[in-house]
């Protein structure tokens, strides 16, 4: 599913409950930060009408699509992952500007010592907060 900034979020999270229902798992993606930010709401808006039926995650996942020379942020549904025990609580604020390469690797190198990580951010650095979060788990596979 693509999302736009201008997606209507009530339909496309009727879109994405029904999938689920359905035993399917919906992938949704954006471009640009207004359309990240459009998909964050409808994952929300998903997520609390099935609040009472499951709990559902959503992982981001950054890909490099060459012929626009842009990158695609995609959200694939997963199950919650088991709670690790919270051994240190470490904030990573991103901000607009910060470098989505560098609050990667300040959050996957907090993962590998066994710490929480919280990870704060505006609504304007929603998109640097997603980039950070799919390329640090790209650095944990490594």
């Amino acid at each position: 599913m693509k999302v736009t900034s201008s997606s209507p979020i009530q339909d496309l999270a009727a879109s994405i409950v029904s999938s689920i229902r359905q035993g399917e798992r919906p992938v949704v993606s954006a471009i640009g930060s207004a359309s990240v930010c459009q998909a964050i709401f409808t994952l929300v808006a998903s997520r609390s009408i099935l609040q009472k039926e499951l709990d559902i995650c959503f992982q981001p996942k950054l890909i490099k699509y060459e012929k626009i020379r842009r990158n695609y942020l995609f959200f694939v549904l997963t199950r919650p992952n088991e709670q690790i025990e919270q051994l240190v609580e470490t904030d990573v604020l991103i901000s607009e500007s910060s470098d989505p390469f560098k609050s990667a690797g300040a959050i996957a190198g907090r993962i590998r010592n066994r710490e929480s990580v919280t990870v704060k951010c505006g609504i304007k650095s929603l998109y640097q907060t997603q980039q950070s979060l799919a390329i640090a788990r790209d650095y944990l596979k490594k």
